[in-house]
């Protein structure tokens, strides 16, 4: 048996395990598009793509789903990266603010 994802505007919207047969009788006439899923492809992710998860097509690697709009995927570490590395200081902690596109303090969880 081999895994396929249907991919919907690059994201994961259905998940099977069968014989590539299958698809010799299979009718599926929602949109998208069905793409095998290898070792190679979720290599990044660490395990089988879950429905949300995000598919670039170019680099052929599933993600987690993008966390927010600003953040690019790394597509050799197939991580979603902020545009600004998160403050280190230590006893401090930080959330990423969308609308600043900045790291924000808070208080300890």
């Amino acid at each position: 048996m081999k895994k396929y994802a249907k991919i919907v505007d690059g994201h994961v919207a259905d998940f099977k395990r069968v014989e590539p047969s299958f698809f010799n009788t299979f009718v599926d006439s929602s949109p998208g598009r069905w793409v095998e899923v290898t070792d190679d492809s979720i290599s990044k992710l660490g395990r089988d793509p879950g429905i949300g998860a995000y598919y670039d097509r170019y680099i052929e690697i599933f993600a987690s789903p993008q966390p927010y709009p600003s953040w690019e995927l790394n597509g050799t570490t197939g991580v979603w990266e902020p545009p600004s590395a998160k403050p280190t200081t230590a006893g401090k902690y930080f959330d990423w603010d969308e609308d600043s596109k900045s790291w924000k303090e808070h208080n300890k969880p």
